[in-house]
């Protein structure tokens, strides 16, 4: 028996798939050419960034630190600083380094100056610089700022204060010093009283608020200690008070503009009203009246440029006081 023919229909499919191989192996070599190719030619450069964490260690308040940073491209592509963001207090921003060119196998050297604030403590920042390729290279900066003094507590808080009291509030400010000394220390209220104490290795201030003349409600003030430190020659301790009385005026301040005339209520520390039976101005040139419902009228004369307080009685003996300040 004569052994069987192919069709010309195997013949075609066969020759069709033979073609479609040799089609899909040249287009994936044409594929793996185009990639080797395109690596070849967008391949990015190498550019590191020394050193990498600075150590500035301690230096004094107000003083000027220098330091560099390298930019080394070890690549075969050049490549550009576009941005720099020093996050340290730096006195220059990086901007004069912008749009340098790092050409292959080539280092820059980036100068700063770092500026130690009067705040003490440890401080770590950051610079950043952004290169045209996309990449962002990071320091890490650290420095010690050490105070020429300290001064503690930096602020004080009497809390309430009886303005009728015998015994002033009292509260303690040290002064240590580290390279500075210790000249003078003043307040600018009158109801702050100064006692100064030398003892080894520091300055004592017993700071005192004088019932009497604390103004009633919330005051603030200032103790400021002078030093011969040339960076920071003072230092302003806040001080805050609240003066509390067994009556309460309401307001605990007045403001007389003009011959207008000002009224005040007084009540107990429960907010009760009370009955009035007797009050003095410190001043005679501002007046103050009793009224049949418990409040107190309040003007002044044409002549009054300064302030002063009104201080009233009830029928228990009870005393409170406001102030008084004028304006034309």
């Amino acid at each position: 028996m004569p052994p069987p023919r192919r069709s010309n229909a195997g013949r075609i499919t066969a020759f069709t798939l033979a073609v479609f191989a040799l089609t899909s192996g040249s287009s994936w070599l044409g594929t793996f050419t185009k990639a080797r190719v395109s690596v070849e030619f967008h391949s990015q450069p190498s550019v590191t960034l020394e050193p990498q964490t600075i150590a500035l260690g301690e230096h004094l308040w107000g003083q000027l630190v220098q330091f560099q940073l390298h930019v080394i491209n070890s690549g075969a592509h050049p490549d550009k600083i576009t941005k720099v963001s020093p996050d340290c207090d730096c006195t220059s921003s990086g901007e004069e380094y912008v749009g340098r060119v790092l050409k292959p196998r080539e280092a820059a050297t980036l100068d700063f100056t770092l500026e130690a604030r009067l705040k003490p403590g440890h401080k770590a920042s950051k610079i950043l610089i952004g290169l045209d390729s996309g990449a962002v290279l990071t320091a890490t900066v650290d420095v010690d700022v050490m105070p020429a003094y300290v001064v503690t507590p930096d602020a004080v808080d009497f809390g309430d204060v009886d303005m009728n009291g015998a015994a002033p509030a009292q509260r303690l400010i040290t002064f240590e010093p580290t390279e500075a000394k210790f000249v003078g220390v003043s307040a600018d209220a009158p109801w702050l009283a100064i006692h100064k104490g030398e003892r080894v290795g520091c300055t004592e201030i017993l700071l005192e608020a004088l019932p009497q003349l604390v103004p009633p409600g919330r005051s603030s003030a200032n103790v400021i200690f002078k030093t011969d430190d040339d960076v920071r020659p003072e230092f302003a301790v806040l001080v805050h008070a609240r003066g509390v009385q067994d009556l309460v005026p309401e307001p605990l301040h007045v403001f007389l503009a003009g011959s207008r005339e000002e009224r005040v209520m007084v009540y107990d520390r429960e907010n009760r009203p009370v009955k009035l039976m007797a009050l003095e101005s410190g001043d005679p040139r501002v007046h103050a009246e009793l009224l049949e419902d418990g409040g107190v009228a309040v003007w002044r004369d044409a002549s009054v440029d300064d302030s002063t307080k009104v201080t009233v009685w009830d029928d228990k003996g009870r005393s409170g006081r406001f102030l008084v300040s004028v304006f034309d």
